[in-house]
């Protein structure tokens, strides 16, 4: 019932504003270590609930306790071969970010393989992501799983997608530093924009596109 209730609040914040928003960042060094920092910011779509549910207040704050979440994706990445310098920051009271360091793409593709920012709680379903880095080029290649008994099955997508067409959709962005200058960008799956200017690319997506998607959805390739 949580799941269900949280699933059905995200909803409703996404219907009246883009105002969810992930931001993942990632940067190489030359020899395929790196560091990973992600952003979750729901500081608007929380205020939007706010407003349309005031009487539900102490019960949605609890729901969204950016401490639990934190703490569970510290937890999730602290003690993983290869990864280190695992901290997490509270940049606002809805707003957070977990970042590391990894030693190469093993240790890149076992913190990716887990499930994290609190997928589990929200009811979504989850991404699962390979990378693979070496002679000057970068791949990643990035599965939606579609959870047979997510609490968003209750929102028809379809049904609503001229609804959804009208508003600011939530964002999922992703930002890759490159040890030398971008050559070549060649990006599939679902619709995104792309930009890159000297070594560093930026692709955004429609965080909706995702939840109606099964399979394949992100395939980057970076030639540098």
């Amino acid at each position: 019932m949580k799941n269900l209730i949280i699933a059905l609040l995200l909803t409703l914040a996404m219907v009246f504003s883009g105002c969810f928003n992930i931001t993942e960042k990632i940067k190489f060094n030359k020899n395929g270590s790196g560091e990973v920092t992600t952003t979750v910011d729901m500081s608007q779509m929380m205020t939007m609930i706010m407003m349309l549910m005031p009487e539900m207040g102490d019960s949605i704050q609890d729901m969204f306790n950016m401490d639990d979440f934190m703490n569970e994706d510290y937890n999730r990445y602290d003690g993983i071969d290869g990864i280190s310098n695992v901290s997490s920051k509270k940049e606002d009271e809805y707003k957070f970010s977990i970042s590391y360091n990894f030693a190469n793409m093993n240790a890149l593709n076992k913190a990716m393989a887990v499930k994290g920012t609190g997928s589990e709680e929200t009811g979504l379903s989850s991404m699962d992501s390979e990378y693979k880095f070496k002679r000057r080029r970068f791949c990643r290649t990035t599965n939606y799983s579609k959870d047979e008994n997510s609490a968003m099955d209750e929102f028809d997508m379809e049904e609503n997608k001229s609804l959804m067409e009208m508003v600011n959709a939530p964002t999922y962005t992703i930002e890759y530093e490159l040890p030398r200058t971008v050559k070549k960008v060649n990006v599939k799956g679902e619709k995104s924009s792309v930009d890159h200017q000297g070594n560093k690319v930026t692709i955004e997506y429609n965080l909706l596109d995702f939840m109606s998607a099964d399979g394949e959805i992100m395939n980057h390739d970076l030639k540098f």
